[in-house]
Formats: C-alpha cells, structure tokens, sequence
C-alpha cells in the first residue's frame, strides 16, 4: 500500500503515501558508516550493574543505532496493540506476552536485522556474558557487512554513568516522597470537605426551622389583626393584644462568603544520603536475571577476547586487568549468596545417611531391651514379695486348721526362681551421674548394662540426629560441589540443600526458633557459623562409627538439666509436637521404679458426692478409675446361691445408719481363682456354686478401685445398680471391661498392686446421693455386711436362683 493506489480494495477512502505532499513528509537521509561498513555492538555488563542504563544513554547519543533485545521486542509489540502483564520475570527476558512466549518473533528479527544495512546494538545480558552464546551471537552478523564490538562495561563506571545513576536515583525517591505527600494533601482535603458539607448541613437545618418559625409567627400577627378589624368594623371594644412572638424570631445569618481556597504547597524536596552518592548503579525495581537464572549460570560468566571473532574489545570503564580481578571477585562473592540449583548429593552422603540410619534403629532396639530387663526385675521382685505373703498366709490358715482338726492337703513343689533376673542389678543413678561422659569406651553398655542414651527424651533424639545432619551437610556440601571458592552453606539456604540431601524441610519453628542461625546455636557443640555465615563442622568426616553424637547428646542433656536447676529458663526446649513426632521412642522411667500401688483409706471424689447431669460425681468423679486401690471400708460376707446380692446386703445385720442404703452393685470375687462373672445387679442372684465375698461400700467417698483397670462406678449408675455396658457408654462414660475379674493374690502382686488385708476394717455405708430421683427409695435401715475373712469358702449349695420375697425396691427390682 505504499504505491499510488491500494494492493487490495480498502473499506474506507483515504490518500496514499505517494500522494502525500511534500510539506508533510520527513525525508531521513540515512549517513553512510565510517569505513563502509556498520557496527554491530555487544555490551558485556554484569546483571544489575548499569546494563539497560548505559545502553540507554548510548542510544540517546547515537540515535542511528537500533537495539537489539527482548525488551526491544516487547515495546515494538506493545505499541502495535498487544496486551502485557505488569509482572516481568526480568529485564533481560521480559514475560507477560504470550504472543511472545514460542520466540519466533525474536527469531524473524534476528535473521532479518542482517539483511539491512544499518548499526545495532545487540543487548543480551546473560548471553554476553557467556562464551558458548557469544559465539552464536557472532554468527549472525558474520557477513564482511558489519565490524563487530564487545564494549566491556565492568567495575567502576565512568563520571558521566555516574551522575546519571544519582539523578535516576534522586528522581525515584523524589517521586516516592511526592506519592506520600500528596495522599496526605489529599487526605486532609477530603476531611476539610467533610467538615464543610457538615457544617452546610447545620446552617440549611437552622434556616428552615428559622423560615418555619417566622411563618408561624407571621400567620398570628395576620390572624389578630383579622380580629382587631373586624372589632372595630362592628364598634365592639378589642383588648386583646398584639402577639410579640414574630418579633423573637431569629434572623438566619447571613451566608458566609466563600473561602479562598489557597494555593497547594510543593511538595517537600528530598536529599541522596551520603550511602544512597556512594551508590554507582541504580536499583531497578525488576533485576536483569530472574533469580534461577542468575544461580545456574553465573559461575560461567567470562570477559569477550578477540579470539572469539569480535574485530575490536573496547574496555569502556576500567582496564582489562581491573575488569577481570572485579568479575573474580563478583562471582566469589555470588558463591557464597546464591544456591547452586543443579547440586546433586554424592554418594558418600548417601551411604553415609544410610549408615546414620540403620545405627539410630540399633541404638533404639538396645534402649527397648535395657528397659525390658528393668521390667522383668520389678516384676520378679513384686512376685517374690507376694508369694512370700501368700505363704505367710498359708502358714497361718494351715496352723489354724490343724488346731481344730482338719485335714490340711500337702503343699504344691514349688517352680524355683529366676535367678539370673534376681541378680542382676540395675546402674545406681548417682553412679551414671559421675560417668565421663566422652571417657566411655562402650555407648551400648556404660555398667550393667545400661547404653549412655538411657535417659534420652524424645527431645534428645531429635537433636542427636540434628547434630549428624548438619555434620553431614556442611562436609557433603564440599565434597559434592568441589569448588574451592565455595566455603560451605551459607545459612540462608540451609533449607534449600537440607532438603536437597535428607528430603525433608528444615523449619525453625519446628525447633521454637526464629531463623536457621538459632537451630545452629542448639547444636554448637557440632556446628557453627564461620566467616561470612557459612556452616562449619567441628567434627572429623572419617569417623568410623557414630559414638560421638550420643555422647554429644548426653553431655548436652545433662547441661541442660544443670542450667534448668538454676533456674535459667532459656534453657527450656521449645520443640513442637510436629518434630518430636517423627522419634516414637519410649519415654525412660528415670533409676527408681514406681512402688506398688498401697490399699488407701484417702478421700477422692467417689461414692458419697453428689450426681451430675453427666453421670460424674455420686460414683467415682468424670470417669472411671481413681489413682489407686483403695480399702474396702465394709466387711465381707457371702452371697448364697440362690440368694440376691441386695437381700443378702441388707439381712448381714441391723442398721448400722440412718439414711444408710447398700451398693447398687457387688464385685464378685472367686478365691479359688479368676473366673469372669462381672457385675451382680440389685436384685440379681448370685452364681450357682461360686460362694462369693461382697464388698459394701466404703464409709468415705472413695470407692473400691483398681487404679489399672478404671473401675469406677459413675453416678449415673446409682439408681439402677450396676448398669450394662451399652447404657454407660450412652451416657458419656467409659464401661468397665464385660468381664471383671478379681485377681488373686498371687496376681495381684504381678500388678504390682498389694492384695487387701486379710480383714477390712468395718465402716458404715454411705448413701449414693443418685439413688433420689430414680423411683427407687433407698431401705429405711441398711447394715454393713458381717465381717469376714479372705480365704477360700466352700459352698455346697445346688440350683442357685432368683431371691424370693419383695425387693426394696418395690415388685419390680429392675427398677
């Protein structure tokens, strides 16, 4: 369409270019290069050091150059139309285009930029800085057309980058103080405006009722003097006078005049500080090289030679010397920052990790069999003390019977002892206490047995096995990077490689901790911070087996007990659940065991407390169980075949209280051995052939109660007696086991629980305050049941069945 007429038909009319006068085209007589032939050139920046900068002030001067760049593409793009996100990934290789995102169009401008004769000025900030991609940009303009430039712009910059870096600099905090002056400016024009809309408001308020005041004011005076006429039109006397009230009435004032409004104040001018003049570059708000970039190429990065194909190395800002001793140290100081993206772990670390692993489940199965053994010993001395009380018993019960004559059976060949348990002793604490720690030649076994992580918390372990992975981390990382110029992790990515070589996350919040260098300072015995924030082991990377991490470990734990004792509270850990989750190791016991649980005559809230709406309270408190076994207060008695539990209750003797009713349920016990016959409910018979003892109710709010197996009775029970499980459950408390077995003697110590003594001590019975209310009425006069002793009753009766005659409760003693 640039000819005399249209190539196709247009639907609009319009002049062509050709017909355009004269007058109102600009002819641009392009200037024939220097030498006869057009340069072609490569700046060669660091990222973030005055790249699009410079080539925007060598544009300015040389205007006959054309730019070269993706960001020249994306502007080219822009003002044909195309829509572009704010959000670029950098400057260097703009995004948000996704017309752009298949690069043909950066290729189609590349391939015909050669075909015209004209300068350019090829910007690439990472692709001229590396050799590989010099070179292909070379290639390009390698036509005896062009003379090809690398202008080398590193180290300080000139006088004139200089200055106009400040006046860049200057310009954007001139601007940022500008946005914030002018919100203010406008945040007190709209409160002056809301102020004066107010107060226009009251003033149209005060004139209407002023106006509505004056009318009525005005209709009076009209309506007496319509009197006064007519009293004088028909010669009558008129006294009535004139109404004053039209003359009270305030005059509205006068409209104020409108304010001058005053001129708007500049804005204040800012100053550069003297760090902001010492600055050589501006701060973009966009970085030249996304962050991923920038990491995995800038170790790569090289300074252009001739050799590479560029006819002239043009050092624009400092010497080639200067410039390569800056680059060197630029790319030390970026080994330190920044991560190394394409890092894979060696397999040193691997086996090494490994290795780690398989020793801490070792560890873990030593620590479960040493408190095993401490186990089995408790349990053997707790079956010793019980059979010797046993046969202390016997003793008495066989003396007995040979008095009055009776036959007494021989006594059972008794199964010797454990011996080898029973010798065996466990570590005195006092003495583990003084072991050196590090002096110990065996961690598994530091005297009888006992490993040197006995004592180990959760807390423990987790921090152990902390102190290997930053051990392993900080040599691994040298081993696998194997750069000389690369320290060691710097501790703002510990994170990062973390993960890398152990997949998982490294969270400062896991440990109660602000940042990575607070995790350090939990294991500085270990690990530390060296120069330029880098970790450092203190350890040696050819251990032959990992002994040291526990006594690491245990010479913290006891430091830290030592300053939690003296009361120095920063020495409290502050692991959170997350963490101490992933070590399931069982919790130790501490060097003495927990002594058997004694027979109590203590109060705890039981039998006598008042019920509550949840069932807690008349039977035991909120569940079941107290914490621990505690004396029957009434006496024993037997419950015949035959027989219900309540009658029997109640027909062992007289009153022995008012207000005194029995248990709502007994607790059968077999003396000849266990046998699983659960609850008797009131009104229930007891079992055929099993004579059993019935405990009453204590005197005192403490029920009878195996601490192990929670058996407490809940007050939701009273009224009913022993109710089945199902029905408990209901009511938000736990049911006993379905079969509730009174262990022998004999098991009662392997419990670890002392047997009851051979005669409770006779108390009176206490009524459950839940039996009220439940259409039950509690018996006028209830007796404590006869005293009896432990031991084994013969019963002889047959056919035991349901109780005959009325319950107390009325004819139906379900109720």
């Amino acid at each position: 369409n640039f000819g005399p007429s249209p190539a196709a038909p247009l639907p609009f009319k319009c002049n062509m270019i050709q017909e355009a006068a004269k007058a109102h085209c600009t002819v641009t007589q392009q200037a024939p290069p220097e030498g006869g032939k057009y340069e072609v050139v490569y700046p060669v920046s660091l990222p973030d050091e005055g790249t699009f900068d410079w080539l925007d002030m060598y544009l300015e001067k040389n205007p006959s150059f054309t730019e070269l760049s993706d960001r020249m593409i994306m502007e080219w793009a822009q003002k044909s139309g195309f829509w572009a996100s704010n959000a670029k990934a950098s400057r260097d290789k703009p995004d948000g285009m996704k017309e752009l995102d298949d690069a043909s169009i950066r290729r189609a401008v590349y391939t015909m930029a050669p075909l015209q004769a004209r300068s350019y000025v090829v910007m690439e900030v990472k692709g001229n800085l590396l050799k590989d991609e010099r070179k292909e940009l070379l290639s390009k303009f390698d036509t005896p057309a062009f003379t090809k430039t690398a202008v080398v712009l590193v180290g300080e910059p000139s006088s004139e980058f200089k200055k106009k870096t400040l006046e860049m600099t200057l310009k954007k905090k001139q601007a940022a103080s500008d946005a914030v002056f002018n919100s203010k400016l406008a945040e007190e024009k709209r409160k002056k405006a809301a102020a004066k809309r107010q107060k226009d408001q009251e003033k149209a308020k005060k004139k209407a009722q002023t106006g509505m005041a004056k009318k009525i004011a005005e209709a009076k005076k009209k309506a007496w003097t319509d009197k006064a006429a007519k009293a004088l039109a028909d010669d009558k006397p008129f006294e009535e006078k004139e109404p004053e009230d039209y003359k009270e009435v305030e005059e509205v004032e006068p409209d104020e005049p409108e304010e001058v409004e005053e001129p708007e104040p500049d804005p204040p001018k800012v100053e550069l500080t003297p760090d902001e003049k010492k600055s050589f570059f501006f701060a973009h708000d966009v970085q030249d090289l996304a962050a991923s970039v920038l990491s995995a190429n800038f170790a790569k990065f090289s300074l252009p030679t001739k050799d590479e194909g560029f006819d002239e190395v043009r050092y624009t800002w400092s010497k080639e010397s200067k410039s390569e001793e800056h680059l060197k140290k630029w790319i030390a100081e970026r080994k330190l920052t920044l991560r190394v993206e394409e890092l894979v772990p060696g397999q040193w670390a691997l086996k090494t990790y490994k290795d780690w692993s398989t020793t801490l489940l070792e560890w873990q199965k030593k620590l479960k069999a040493y408190k095993d053994k401490i186990d089995a010993k408790a349990k053997a001395k707790a079956a010793r003390e019980a059979k010797a009380k046993m046969t202390a018993a016997l003793k008495v019960a066989k003396e007995k019977a040979l008095a009055e004559g009776k036959t007494v059976p021989e006594d059972k060949k008794e199964e010797e002892d454990n011996m080898e348990v029973d010798e065996w002793e466990e570590i005195d604490p006092a003495e583990f206490a003084k072991l050196d720690v590090y002096g110990a030649e065996d961690i598994h076994d530091v005297g009888c047995g006992a490993p040197i992580f006995k004592d180990f918390a959760a807390a423990d372990w987790v921090l152990m096995t902390l102190r290997l992975e930053l051990h392993l981390l900080a040599i691994a990382f040298t081993k696998d990077c194997n750069d000389p110029d690369r320290l060691g992790v710097h501790v703002d990515h510990m994170p990062f490689y973390y993960n890398k070589y152990f997949k998982k996350n490294l969270s400062p919040a896991d440990y109660g901790v602000a940042g990575c260098a607070e995790i350090v300072k939990l294991v500085m015995d270990t690990v530390y911070l060296g120069s330029q924030s880098v970790l450092q082991s203190q350890l040696s990377d050819d251990m032959e087996t990992f002994a040291v991490f526990a006594k690491l470990a245990e010479d913290a734990r006891r430091n830290r007990l030592l300053r939690l004792d003296l009361g120095e509270e920063a020495a409290q850990l502050k692991l959170n659940g997350r963490i101490l989750g992933s070590f399931q190791i069982t919790q130790p016991r501490g060097h003495k065991r927990e002594q058997p649980k004694e027979w109590s005559n203590q109060q705890q809230q039981g039998w006598g407390g008042p019920p509550t709406a949840e069932g807690a309270g008349a039977w035991g408190g909120a569940k079941w169980g107290a914490s621990k076994w505690t004396k029957p207060q009434g006496q024993a008695t037997i419950i015949k075949p035959g027989e219900s539990a309540l009658t029997a209750a109640v027909a062992a003797a007289p009153a022995a209280g008012k207000g005194a009713a029995p248990a709502p349920a007994a607790v059968a016990d077999s003396s000849s051995g266990p046998k699983p016959i659960g609850i008797i409910r009131p009104g229930a018979s007891a079992p055929a052939k099993a004579a059993t003892p019935v405990f009453a109710p204590p005197a005192g709010p403490t029920p009878f109660t195996p601490a192990g197996k929670g058996l407490v009775i809940p007050s939701a029970a009273a009224g009913k007696g022993a109710m089945a499980a199902p029905v408990l459950a209901g009511k938000g408390v736990t049911p006993p086991p379905a079969g509730l077995v009174m262990p022998s003697a004999p098991q009662w110590q392997s419990k670890g629980v002392t047997p009851p003594p051979a005669a409770p001590q006779q108390k009176g019975v206490t009524n459950p305050a839940a039996w009220a209310g439940k259409g039950a009425p509690a018996p006028a006069a209830v007796a404590p049941p006869a005293a009896q002793s432990y031991g084994k009753v013969q019963d002889k009766g047959k056919g035991a069945g349901p109780a005959k005659g009325a319950s107390p409760y009325g004819k139906d003693s379900s109720k």
